[in-house]
């Protein structure tokens, strides 16, 4: 966590590989109360810390700055940027929590952007409206698509409502979709994409469920998404809610984060679907136990080549080659 001004160089995502190019994402901070996301405040969502922000609440001002620094840290990079991911710890669509005002602004250094061609905004489903969506579209070039992020992180109700207090109704999530369909067929079906995060090995699941907890979860999307839809999957680490919830429960494996990675593969192909997945491993410095697999440099370059090529066989013989 920094403070508006000073801002680490060290505590900024890198510039990763996926499978629409060079991904990069930025972080800004929220104008709610202190800076928290509400539903973080409110003693929601337990399953990180990511919603407690940078304890400070930012303005327009103090936003402008770190835009203006980032243009400036990335000047270099942003020319081949293809996919454009913008997070506030909370829910980038919410006014209260990240302005339209200051959202214009991201919009058009990304309309001015001729490389982005992917734009991932992260929100709650409350905040997804058709009218919102049509004007953030209005502000960027035709070749350009939204994709809104949704953390559902499981299709189980009792895991996502009861067990990491999401409060995401089954209804709110379809209402999200539709809402996206219903945007996308005023201007085109390729303007608007929906981006599910899936928790793998998360609480309410063990070594033998994680895996069928995944692919339930990517079908669940499949199912009711009518635009395209791609995953990120993310393997559970403890945070410090997450351990104060769940003291028994430990991080997801490499092996069953493979094992659901496989699970949801094959789920897209019953379903006919060819959805992007990126294995997600940044914790924004919040893991209470170190990285995810820090301790296996193979495992890092073989997700990352699976980020970029989505191609399954680097990771299927690191797995075959664990104990």
């Amino acid at each position: 966590r920094f403070a508006s001004t000073k801002i680490s160089r060290d505590l900024l995502f890198n510039i990763v590989n996926d499978s629409y190019g060079k991904r990069l994402a930025l972080v800004f901070g929220n104008h709610a109360r202190g800076g928290v996301c509400p539903y973080y405040a409110a003693s929601l969502c337990h399953h990180c810390d990511i919603g407690r922000g940078e304890d400070v609440t930012f303005d327009l001002a103090s936003n402008l700055r770190r835009l203006h620094w980032f243009q400036s840290v990335y000047a270099e990079d942003l020319p081949d940027i293809r996919h454009l991911v913008i997070y506030n710890s909370g829910s980038v669509l919410n006014p209260v929590e990240m302005p339209f005002e200051f959202l214009r602004e991201v919009l058009a250094m990304v309309r001015g952007s001729p490389s982005i061609k992917e734009l991932s905004l992260d929100s709650r489903e409350s905040y997804v409206t058709a009218d919102l969506l049509l004007r953030i579209a209005e502000q960027l070039r035709p070749d350009q698509r939204v994709r809104v992020i949704l953390g559902i992180e499981s299709a189980d109700e009792h895991i996502r409502n009861e067990l990491l207090r999401k409060r995401m109704p089954t209804d709110r999530i379809q209402r999200a979709f539709a809402v996206i369909a219903t945007a996308a067929e005023q201007i085109g079906l390729d303007r608007f994409g929906v981006d599910v995060n899936i928790l793998v090995g998360g609480p309410g699941t063990t070594d033998t469920t994680a895996a069928r907890d995944a692919a339930n979860t990517a079908s669940f999307a499949m199912a009711n998404c009518q635009v395209p839809v791609d995953f990120n999957m993310h393997p559970y680490y403890r945070s410090s809610r997450g351990s104060e919830r769940f003291p028994s429960h430990g991080r997801c494996s490499l092996k069953l984060l493979i094992e659901a990675l496989a699970a949801v593969d094959a789920e897209a192909l019953c379903q006919n679907r060819r959805p992007r997945i990126f294995i997600g491993l940044n914790d924004e410095g919040h893991d209470s136990e170190g990285h995810q697999f820090g301790d296996l440099e193979s495992a890092a370059v073989a997700i990352r080549d699976f980020n970029a090529t989505q191609d399954l066989s680097g990771l299927h013989s690191l797995a075959a080659s664990m104990p």
